[in-house]
């Protein structure tokens, strides 16, 4: 009896799992379900493909340490998501590529608006969706957060980086 139990709660805990890690600092879906990629894809000219978008909103953690966020856009349509410490901005470059990066995505744009759909390991994998407006070499994403019955908007404003997006 115990040992039935055991194995029911080994596989409840593994199917909650929607993604798998790769390594330390990847995680991919299993079975990825992006509903962006059902739709035809639309580029932009005004995204350059070939850099890194860095958020100029910055996390601060307990210790007093800043994170960024980055992202990439790469031509076909796909998309990668990853943050670094301020201080460790060196390793922007060993994680922006498809393979390198921790979360990996789709977007989508129609004229100024864009359109982004990534996979992150909160809460064993969820897909986050966004919505932005492109203004040149600036991409402002908004998301709406409900807390406790009222809604409220968020905004993380990119900016075209020197980083190169490999």
């Amino acid at each position: 009896m115990r040992f039935l139990f055991i194995i029911f709660l080994y596989l409840f805990l593994s199917s909650c799992q929607r993604g798998v890690w790769v390594n330390p600092t990847v995680y991919r879906p299993k079975k990825p379900k992006f509903s962006i990629t059902e739709e035809s894809f639309s580029g932009n000219i005004f995204i350059d493909t070939s850099f890194i978008y860095i958020s100029i909103n910055k996390f601060q953690n307990y210790d007093g340490r800043f994170l960024e966020g980055f992202i990439g856009f790469y031509s076909d349509g796909r998309v990668i998501a990853n943050n670094a410490w301020t201080t460790e901005k060196h390793k922007i470059n060993e994680r922006n590529s498809w393979h390198t990066a921790a979360s990996i995505g789709y977007y989508n744009t129609s004229f100024d608006k864009i359109k982004i759909q990534v996979f992150y390991p909160d809460n064993g994998g969820q897909y986050l969706l966004r919505n932005g407006i492109i203004k040149k070499d600036t991409i402002i994403l908004v998301r709406t957060i409900r807390l406790l019955g009222r809604k409220e908007l968020r905004s993380d404003t990119l900016v075209k980086s020197n980083y190169v997006l490999q």
